[in-house]
């Protein structure tokens, strides 16, 4: 159901969004710099559960900012 289609919409995101090569970086120490959007898609994946709580408990709100529902 859901889960599949959120984790192959996931697929579709890292694959539009590779890390950079390490040859095509500066040389700099320590770990090279994730985009933006990579930081995204690993948290989405990372927490999956709790970003689909919504859809499988009705007492977990859809947003955390309920000024704005």
């Amino acid at each position: 159901g859901f889960y599949h289609r959120y984790n192959a919409l996931l697929e579709i995101g890292f694959r539009l969004n590779p890390n950079p090569s390490v040859q095509d970086l500066p040389k700099k120490r320590g770990r090279p710099r994730q985009s933006k959007v990579k930081n995204l898609l690993d948290r989405l994946r990372d927490y999956c559960p709790q970003v689909l709580s919504f859809m499988y408990d009705a007492s977990v709100p859809f947003t955390n900012n309920l000024n704005e529902a």
